[in-house]
C-alpha cells in the first residue's frame, strides 16, 4: 500500500507544508482561505494552485486501489506501507531556496514600478521534524509536486542535492513529482541523469476528474449550433500569442472566430512574459516578427470574449474546469459557475481549437496544459501553437493529431513566428470555406474517431494511472 501523508497540524503562517507553495509568478504566497493559488488542508476544498484542486489529489489517490490518504496522527510506520510526503509548489528553484527572485512592486510613494528581490527559504525548513527524521532514516519519500510551467527544472537537481545535504536527508528518499512536459529538454541535462522524476500533467488529472464526476452532462445540454470556425483565447501576454493573433487580424479572419486578447492597460497585474508594449515590440522584431503589422494590431485592442478582472481572478479561462465535487448536482449557481457556462457556450458554438499554449520562448520545452485539455473535453479538433514540437507531445501520452485536417510538419519549426505563419495559413483555407460546409467536414467518420479517442484517454484517467505506475516502480 502507498500510503500518502498529510500534515493536517501546518501553520498558516508557513510558505510551504502539504501544498501552501511557492509562486514564482507574483511572490511569495501566504496560505489565505479561499484563494485560487493555494491548497486547503485535508477538510478544505480549496485549489493548490490555478493549475489543480486538492480535491482531484484526494479523488485520485482514494478512488485507486493500492493507495491511501493518512493523516500524519494515524502514521504506524512499523507496518508494510510504503509512505509519501506530498509537498506541493509552483516554482522548483525558488522554493528550495538557493535563488533570489525577482518582482516588481507598486511603490505608493514614487508612484512606479520597482523591482524587489526576494530570497526564499528552503522547502525543508517548513516540513514537520518528524518527516525530517523519517526520510533520513529512509522510511518515508518526500514526494516534491511541482506544478510550475516554467523551466523551474533546468538546475532543479542540483538545488535539491543542496537542500539535502543541509538536512542530512538522502536524495533517494526525494522524488520530483514534474508538472511540464520536459523530456526533450531537461531531462537529457547532466543534473537529471538516474534522478528520481516522474512526471505528473495536474492539467489532465483535472479534467478527467471533471469529466468522470458528470460535468460533460452540462456541455451535452448546451446548443451545438455552429456560430464561429474556431476560438481563440489568450489570457497572458506572450510574444508567441501576440504574433498569433496579430496574424489573424491581418489575414482577415479574425471576425471568423471567437478571439479573446488582452492590452497591456487592460491586463489585471500584467502577468506577462515581456515586460511593455515597447520591450513586446523590441522582442517580435528580434524574433522575425512584422513589427508594423503588430503595431497595427495592437492598437486595436483588447479583444474580449472571456474577461477577468481583479473581483475575478478565478476568471473564465480557469472556471470551467476547476473539478469541485460539490457540483455533482450539475447545478450553477455562482458568479464563478455562470461564467464558466458562458465560455462553455462559446466553445460548443465553435468548429475547432486553435491553442496558444503555454510556451517557453526559445527553449522548445513542450507544456500541455489546461488549454489543450479543453479542447479536448470539448471533443473539439485542436492546432496548438506553442514550442517546437508541442503537437508531437500529445502522441507521446497516447493521443491523436488531425492528420486528416492539418499538416503538422510546421511542429519541427525552430521559430514560433515561422510555426504561427503556417498554422494560419492552413486556418485560412478553412476559414474560406462555408462555415456549414466546414462543420460538415469536422462531422465526418475520420475526425469523430480521434475525437472520441482522445476524450476516452482522458475520461478513462490514463495520465493518473500511468503516474501511479511510475511511482510503484520508483519506490519499490
Amino acid at each position: 500500500m502507498i500510503t500518502f501523508i498529510i500534515n493536517t497540524h501546518s501553520s498558516t503562517s508557513n510558505n510551504i507544508s502539504n501544498g501552501c507553495g511557492i509562486d514564482g509568478q507574483k511572490e511569495i504566497l501566504h496560505h489565505i482561505a479561499g484563494s485560487c493559488n493555494m491548497m486547503h488542508h485535508i477538510a478544505g476544498d480549496g485549489i493548490i494552485s490555478k493549475a489543480i484542486g486538492y480535491k482531484t489529489i484526494e479523488h485520485s489517490i482514494t478512488s485507486t486501489e493500492g493507495m491511501q490518504i493518512k493523516s500524519i496522527d494515524d502514521v504506524d510506520f512499523n507496518n508494510e506501507d510504503t509512505y509519501v510526503y506530498p509537498v506541493f509548489t509552483t516554482e522548483l528553484l525558488n522554493m528550495f531556496g538557493f535563488t533570489h527572485h525577482l518582482i516588481y512592486k507598486h511603490n505608493e510613494e514614487s508612484g512606479h514600478t520597482e523591482p524587489k528581490k526576494l530570497t526564499i527559504d528552503p522547502v525543508f525548513k517548513f516540513l514537520p521534524q518528524q518527516v525530517i527524521e523519517k526520510a533520513i532514516k529512509k522510511e518515508l519519500y518526500i514526494a516534491v509536486m511541482s506544478i510550475c510551467e516554467g523551466k523551474a527544472y533546468i538546475e532543479g537537481w542540483e538545488s535539491v542535492s543542496k537542500a539535502c545535504d543541509t538536512y542530512n536527508i538522502p536524495e533517494s528518499q526525494v522524488i520530483l513529482v514534474l508538472g511540464g512536459n520536459h523530456s526533450n529538454y531537461d531531462y537529457k541535462t547532466e543534473n537529471f541523469k538516474n534522478k528520481s522524476y516522474i512526471h505528473l500533467n495536474y492539467y489532465a488529472l483535472e479534467l478527467s476528474c471533471k469529466i468522470r464526476t458528470g460535468y460533460t452532462k452540462v456541455l451535452d445540454n448546451l446548443s451545438s449550433e455552429k456560430k464561429k470556425h474556431y476560438i481563440c483565447l489568450n489570457s497572458q501576454i506572450k510574444p508567441h500569442r501576440y504574433h498569433m493573433v496579430s496574424n489573424l487580424l491581418h489575414n482577415g479572419i479574425l471576425e471568423n472566430g471567437y478571439v479573446s486578447c488582452q492590452n497591456y492597460q487592460s491586463h489585471v497585474n500584467n502577468f506577462s512574459q515581456i515586460k511593455d508594449v515597447y520591450a513586446m515590440k523590441e522582442t517580435l522584431r528580434k524574433d522575425g516578427a512584422n513589427v508594423l503589422e503588430f503595431i497595427k494590431f495592437y492598437n486595436t485592442l483588447p479583444y474580449i470574449v472571456d474577461s477577468i478582472d481583479a473581483k475575478n481572478y478565478n476568471n473564465a479561462l480557469h472556471a470551467p474546469w476547476t473539478y469541485d465535487p460539490k457540483l455533482n448536482d450539475l447545478s450553477f449557481k455562482t458568479a464563478i459557475d455562470v461564467t464558466a457556462n458562458q465560455i462553455d457556450t462559446y466553445y460548443k458554438s465553435a468548429v475547432i481549437d486553435v491553442i496558444t499554449e503555454t510556451a517557453n520562448r526559445g527553449h522548445h520545452v513542450n507544456f500541455i496544459t489546461e488549454k489543450t485539455f479543453k479542447a479536448i473535453m470539448h471533443k473539439m479538433p485542436f492546432i496548438i501553437s506553442g514550442d517546437k514540437g508541442n503537437n508531437k507531445e500529445l502522441l507521446r501520452h497516447g493521443f491523436k493529431l488531425y492528420d486528416m485536417l492539418f499538416d503538422y510538419s510546421f511542429d519541427e519549426y525552430d521559430l514560433y513566428v515561422d510555426r504561427n505563419n503556417a498554422i494560419v495559413k492552413q486556418l485560412k483555407k478553412y476559414c474560406e470555406m462555408p462555415l456549414e460546409k466546414f462543420a460538415d467536414r469536422v462531422k465526418q467518420n475520420d475526425v469523430q474517431k480521434v475525437i472520441e479517442h482522445n476524450f476516452k484517454i482522458l475520461e478513462t484517467n490514463n495520465i493518473w494511472l500511468n503516474f501511479y505506475n511510475d511511482l510503484k516502480l520508483l519506490i519499490t
